[in-house]
């Protein structure tokens, strides 16, 4: 820890997909595209580690409201991007 405020735990999403309209041309605006997400969370579980209280712990719908809007995938489709984010 390099930080006494600051806690090393890291919660790692790996392989969340979604299907989404986005690009830039216009060709890529009407089509739907799957986006895959690799995602690393920094959070700090002391406490829930203290309290062992479910409360505690990060609540996914809080920390970004397009995270509840994913589904895991086993197997990425083909013409997917795979999009890998720390924070």
């Amino acid at each position: 820890m390099s930080d006494s405020h600051q806690s090393d735990d890291r919660i790692f999403l790996h392989g969340l997909s979604t299907e989404c309209i986005i690009g830039f041309i216009d060709w890529e605006r009407r089509v739907k595209q799957t986006v895959i997400l690799d995602i690393e969370l920094p959070v700090d579980c002391r406490r829930a580690a203290i309290r062992d209280e479910v409360s505690d712990t990060l609540d996914y719908s809080r920390s970004s409201p397009s995270t509840g809007c994913a589904s895991p995938s086993t197997s990425p489709a083909p013409s997917a991007t795979r999009v890998t984010s720390a924070w």
